[in-house]
């Protein structure tokens, strides 16, 4: 006869509680900042004050676990490294930013270790908020469509912290919107951001979860946010990473095809799709790119600022309170130098050098840095928290001895 043990189900049931409320902290604590846009449409406190009460719950939540397992030593060495350079780099620039990357990132090392610790494990986590990923790009998807079929108001109307203006739909955020038409971002400030986000949440499905009905339905989703370097980043997840057999790509191509006909036919119509996708590769003539470019200037302005100080930089304090020059590859130069840069990219030159074997890991770096080439690492929570997951979970799948699920 079995017997009911109730103190092994009390055990396993205030774990899984422990486990879930350790996710929403964690959610909790990306929500909380840019690049997702709830501080817009909520009154969530100053960063400081928040950074301050995610590092104390996060020290507290370790405190109720009796039993800690560390992180691989090859991480700790990562970020060991990487908090001592910002920490240089807090005193050759005298620039402040650099302390607040080093609390940054220390507040995303004790969150990682709390769901290090979890049943689950980071993986579980994973799977949690790679379908909120989906449920937002599905949402959105929906949000445009309603917008095509009946148009209405946003519900706010806001500016970004990049100056340009930004609308709340309900179902979805933008800051992209002629007419009636919008690129949908989620949560997030941009379509871009939702699309190059999506990308992080397709790898980690490819190499851990492999769940294909998740990678079918959110890669098709994604489309919808017209992000040019969606375009070129999705290609590349099937070409390297997928290993699209003949049959599937041509049905693939076939599809495209399809929808690349009805985009046409848009043209200079109400609906004008496709004013949203193949006009942004159209030459214009006054200054001689293409009309989606909205890089190279940027990239210019960075690049002469990256000249002047190519070691070290000019440090991200100076470079903000210059004219706007973000999001472009000489960004991170601009800032931090050649030295600077080496050190933000770290934990992916480290996944380069380690699992140079491994074709699927090196064809996903490949994909991320198409996508850091545009849209390179910033100062908030959620670009730390992707970077060190993906690389924990590289060095826990390749490690038998590292215990996690996966």
């Amino acid at each position: 006869m079995i017997q009911y043990d109730m103190k092994s189900h009390l055990n396993i049931t205030s774990r899984i509680s422990l486990s879930s409320m350790i996710y929403c902290f964690v959610l909790l604590v990306l929500f909380s900042g840019y690049p997702y846009m709830f501080f817009q449409i909520l009154p969530i406190p100053d960063i400081k004050i928040m950074a301050c009460l995610f590092g104390v719950s996060a020290m507290a939540i370790l405190l109720v676990l009796r039993y800690i397992r560390m992180f691989p030593v090859l991480f700790n060495i990562c970020f060991c490294f990487q908090a001592l350079s910002l920490l240089f780099f807090l005193f050759y620039h005298a620039d402040s930013t650099y302390f607040t990357r080093i609390v940054i990132i220390l507040i995303i090392y004790l969150l990682l270790l709390c769901l290090y610790n979890t049943d689950g494990g980071i993986l579980g986590f994973f799977r949690i908020y790679n379908n909120i990923i989906l449920l937002m790009s599905m949402m959105g998807l929906i949000c445009f469509i309603l917008l095509l079929i009946h148009p209405f108001e946003p519900i706010s109307e806001f500016t970004n912290p990049d100056g340009r203006t930004g609308f709340f739909y309900g179902l979805s955020f933008t800051n992209y919107r002629i007419g009636n038409i919008i690129r949908f971002s989620g949560l997030f400030d941009e379509p871009g951001a939702l699309a190059g986000w999506g990308i992080y949440a397709l790898i980690i499905n490819a190499l851990f979860i492999h769940n294909y009905k998740f990678e079918r339905v959110l890669s098709v989703c994604l489309l919808f946010t017209f992000s040019v370097a969606y375009y070129v980043q999705i290609l590349l997840f099937y070409i390297l990473l997928k290993n699209i057999s003949l049959k599937n790509a041509l049905c693939f191509i076939l599809s495209i095809s399809l929808v690349v006909l009805g985009v046409f036919l848009t043209k200079d119509t109400e609906v004008d799709l496709y004013r949203l996708t193949f006009y942004r590769f159209e030459l214009n003539q006054t200054t001689g790119m293409m009309q989606g470019d909205n890089r190279t200037e940027l990239a210019e302005k960075a690049k002469a600022q990256f000249v002047k100080y190519p070691l070290m930089g000019q440090g991200a304090k100076k470079i903000s309170e210059l004219d706007y020059m973000s999001d472009n590859p000489y960004e991170t130069l601009a800032k931090d130098g050649i030295l600077g840069t080496f050190i933000t990219y770290l934990p992916l030159l480290i996944m380069g050098v380690v699992f140079f074997k491994n074709k699927s890991y090196i064809a996903s770096l490949l994909i991320l840095v198409v996508g850091y080439l545009q849209r390179p690492y910033h100062i908030d929570y959620l670009h730390p928290m992707m970077l060190y997951s993906l690389f924990l979970l590289m060095i826990c799948s390749s490690n038998r001895k590292c215990e996690i699920e996966l």
